[in-house]
Order: C-alpha cells, then structure tokens, then sequence
C-alpha cells in the first residue's frame, strides 16, 4: 500500500489483510479450467481486468497501460486488457489480475499537493498469502505529482499522469508475481517513491527484481504458454 509521507514527497508501501466477510471472490469468481495451449494461437499470457469507479481519461489510461507494458516488456510477457464488467465467463488466460481504479482517473480538479496521507494504491492478502487483486486511488495519484505537473499543458498533463499510475500499477504487479511483501534498494520495486520517480522519462525495475520476477509466477506462466497448462476464467458474480 503506499503512502504519502508528511516529511517530504515520498511514497511507502505496505500490503494490508482483508477480513474474510470483505474477500475479492465475493465480487468475482474465478474458475480453474483445463485448457490445452494451441501454439499457433495461444491464449493472453497476462489478463488484466479493470473496473473504474468514475470518470477517466482514455489518453491516460491508454499511457498507463503502454507504459506497464514498457516496464514489464524485458520478462517477454503480454498483456490483455478488459473491462470486468464485461466479462463473460468465456475469457480464458494463464495469469490475471484484477485491478480497480479509485477516484477520478483524470488530469483534473487540483494540482497542488494537499500534504493529504493516505494510500496511492495497495495489492490485498488474504492469510498471509497475496491476492491477485490491487486498487489504484486516482485521486490521490494526481494530487502527489500534482507540482511536477502544473507547467504542462493540457493533454500533456494527461499523458505524464498515465504515466505514473502504469508506474504505481507496475509496482502492485511485482508484489503479486514474485508473492512477496518485500523490496529493492532502487526502481520500480523501491518502497519509497518520490514525485518525480513517477513522471521521470524513465523509471524502470533492477536486473535483480526482474530476475525475481521471471523466477516468480511468471515462470510457471512462461512455461505453460510452451507446453500448455491450467488457465483461468473469469465470471462476474457480483449480486
């Protein structure tokens, strides 16, 4: 979970424990089927389902998603994109994740840091094993890099905001691809992040966490998109 620390622009990140009354599968159930790969057009190696609570910029959403995509480019992995309201249960992919945006996910409102603590984004747990499921709060994402941000223009405002929360996004990722609570000493993987580590031109992970990355989930995924596996679908359940 991160956090924005009153002595400076930082940002800390913890991972919490849901309660089991407040567990992700009472929203979605995902269902374990056996699926043989076809080589000649296998399945969506990473499926990510989003669901926004309110409004969204496509040119910041379509950055965030490109620059997720640029970060986690080096393990060789690809991603899909899909809304999890759409979902049809048919879908079918080796990993997925769910991911719920928070706030308004806008370049908009106030730019200025309001000194606010509070979380940008958190992976859950659920009896200390971690879940596929991660939160992204908009809000708070645009008032942190509010001040490195207010001599741009318009769209481009939009863009360097897409940029930070692929960045928040892609640090959620590596929590729940190497299943662990730690983290590196520099990049993406770091558990303090300043303002400008999040619209900086480049902000990347170590060799060292990439590496734990490919020994994580994803090798298990990397293997499976070879000789074939168990894969996951998603059915939406929410009453």
């Amino acid at each position: 979970m991160y956090y924005l620390r009153e002595d400076g622009p930082k940002v800390s990140e913890e991972t919490e424990e849901i309660p089991s009354e407040m567990r992700q599968p009472s929203v979605v159930c995902f269902l374990l089927l056996a699926y043989r790969l076809d080589a000649q057009n296998p399945p969506p190696a990473i499926t990510v389902y989003t669901q926004f609570e309110s409004a969204s910029s496509a040119v910041s959403i379509e950055v965030m998603k490109e620059e997720l995509e640029s970060i986690m480019h080096p393990l060789g992995v690809d991603f899909t994109w899909r809304d999890l309201h759409d979902s049809t249960g048919s879908q079918v992919s080796v990993e997925l994740v769910v991911v719920s945006f928070k706030g308004t996910c806008e370049m908009s409102g106030v730019l200025a840091a309001s000194g606010q603590t509070g979380a940008l984004g958190w992976t859950h747990m659920s009896d200390g094993a971690i879940l596929p499921f991660s939160d992204l709060d908009c809000d708070k994402i645009r008032r942190f890099i509010g001040p490195e941000t207010r001599s741009l223009a318009g769209e481009q405002r939009e863009i360097v905001y897409g940029r930070a929360i692929g960045r928040v996004l892609a640090h959620e990722l590596y929590h729940i691809f190497t299943n662990t609570t730690k983290h590196a000493s520099w990049g993406v993987a770091k558990a303090f992040y300043s303002a400008h580590d999040l619209v900086s031109d480049q902000f990347r992970f170590e060799e060292k966490d990439t590496n734990a990355l490919r020994a994580g989930k994803l090798k298990a995924l990397l293997t499976t998109r070879r000789h074939g596996a168990l894969s996951f679908s998603a059915r939406d359940s929410a009453r």
